[in-house]
């Protein structure tokens, strides 16, 4: 049996811990490193209260993730906060998935834009974006690139 037959997708069903074990272990995978940058525990919770969540699950591990503030305050732009595979499933479509997914939601919603963050070495994370229609937005000071993706309605 191949590995991608034991995958399943279900969205907003990880529970705080769920989210919390998934991105300790990934954080070392985020350029800089995730927990340098938050408090995962309280990233975790804020998560699992505000974002949706895109979830990839073998078994009962959460290995694949995509949270998204798709209720945003203009009523415009979402905003991806997290992509994440955990390494041993890396390479099998799991975050290509997570994210049409997350695009095809942020569309059904009648957002007309989809915003993200992305470390400037990152370039497969750019690549896989880029994929997508991302366009570079701005570079800020902190060496993160912001890209963007029009949501045009589709027919």
């Amino acid at each position: 049996m191949l590995v991608a037959e034991l995958i399943h997708y279900n969205v907003d069903s990880a529970s705080v811990e769920a989210l919390y074990l998934h991105l300790s272990s990934c954080s070392a995978e985020f350029d800089p490193p995730l927990a340098s940058r938050v408090d995962i525990a309280e990233y975790a919770a804020k998560l699992r209260t505000k974002a949706v969540t895109f979830e990839s699950w073998s078994g009962n591990e959460l290995i694949g993730l995509v949270a998204a503030y798709l209720a945003p305050m203009d009523l415009r732009t979402g905003f991806i906060s997290s992509v994440s595979t955990k390494p041993s499933f890396k390479r099998l479509g799991i975050a290509t998935t997570l994210i049409g997914n997350c695009v095809s939601r942020a569309r059904e919603l009648g957002l007309a834009f989809l915003e993200l963050e992305v470390g400037e070495g990152n370039e497969r994370a750019i690549r896989l974006y880029e994929s997508f229609g991302f366009t570079s937005s701005t570079e800020s000071e902190d060496g993160l690139r912001r890209m963007t993706l029009p949501l045009a309605p589709t027919e």
